[in-house]
């Protein structure tokens, strides 16, 4: 409704009149436009509701859906990206690796390990790639802290310890796409350190690097890079390396750590 022009109204009074109506215009459009978006979200839920069902029980593809909207991560989502990002960068897992544990790949009698094996999620890469990681070693206190506690949510809102560990709260069973992942981490890497060649296969380089500062007992630089104490630094050479042996038997246990049959293999792709 186009605003009336006010020097065409002779008295203060038709004035204030004109400019309650035209209030009570406003109001009523907003609270019409709420009702729509209210309705809006309403027929999403109903058709996101029966889409998961969909997916659970005839195998439907997934829609993708991102992770990070317009106003941030929930609680959630958020605390699953961090447990994402420090396994992938204190690991050196490939995305796939972590996306596929399940619940009850976390062994934690008496300290918490990963298995990484051939499920029915994913299949392992080779044979060599199904190992086991001492994560207790490999986390720093506050980023166990933070695991734990997403190991606890998912420990209680799961029916069966064969659910995925990571994975949207309404489809316990479906791998959440390696792509939407990808992009909320790098998106925010990129943002914070302005480099724009960030992808998310660097956290498996930038790990196996650090190890090998390991594997030529150069402790300082391991520490400097990782941000490890030097106590943490004998333990971790016991478990990876089974103690001070040669030098070629380390980079054989770095190749076991890594998923590969050789260190050849570790040496073309992330050294």
């Amino acid at each position: 409704t186009p605003k009336p022009e006010l020097k065409n109204l002779n008295t203060k009074e038709e004035k204030a009149k004109e400019r309650a109506r035209t209030n009570e215009r406003h109001k009523e459009q907003i609270a019409r436009n709420k009702q729509k978006v209210s309705n809006q979200h309403y027929t999403r839920q109903c058709f996101q509701r029966f889409h998961n069902f969909l997916v659970q029980y005839f195998n439907l593809p997934r829609m993708p859906r991102d992770l990070v909207t317009m106003k941030g991560c929930d609680d959630n989502a958020s605390l699953m990206l961090q447990c994402i990002t420090m396994l992938a960068y204190r690991t050196g897992l490939r995305m796939s690796e972590i996306l596929s544990l399940r619940v009850k790949d976390v062994r934690t009698n008496p300290d918490i390990w990963l298995h990484i094996k051939t499920n029915e999620y994913a299949t392992v890469k080779r044979d060599s790639s199904a190992r086991k990681l001492p994560l207790f070693l490999l986390l720093e206190p506050d980023e166990m802290k933070s695991f734990k506690s997403w190991l606890v949510r998912r420990t209680r809102n799961s029916r069966r310890t064969s659910e995925l560990l990571f994975c949207y709260h309404d489809t316990p069973r479906v791998m959440i796409d390696s792509w939407v992942v990808e992009q909320s981490v790098v998106a925010w890497l990129r943002a914070l350190s302005g480099i724009k060649s960030f992808v998310f296969h660097d956290f498996r380089h930038t790990a196996f690097c650090c190890l090998q500062f390991l594997v030529e007992d150069e402790d300082e630089l391991y520490c400097g890079f990782t941000g490890r104490k030097a106590c943490d630094v004998e333990t971790l050479k016991d478990s990876i390396f089974g103690g001070k042996g040669i030098r070629v038997d380390r980079y054989y246990a770095l190749a076991t750590f890594a998923g590969h049959a050789t260190p050849s293999s570790t040496f073309k792709s992330y050294m």
